[in-house]
């Protein structure tokens, strides 16, 4: 049985997980994803694995809400 050493862990393989291992991995590091039932299998699933700023951005912005006088 062969031993692999890891720099990084990462648990779980969501679209987050999956980035920062990408991530992780293209600066040199040795990286393990862990996830009980694969790739994007649960959260991400649902969301599609989406990220959507246009849907994000406008309600984080000031200008878009009201102020009452």
């Amino acid at each position: 049985m062969t031993k692999t050493s890891y720099d990084v862990i990462v648990i779980g393989a969501g679209i987050v997980g999956i980035s920062c291992a990408l991530k992780l991995q293209s600066e040199g590091h040795r990286v393990l994803v862990l996830d009980r039932n694969g790739v994007a299998k649960e959260t991400s699933s649902g969301n599609a694995g989406a990220f959507a700023f246009a849907d994000i951005v406008p309600l984080a912005t000031p200008r878009h809400y009201s102020q009452s006088t």
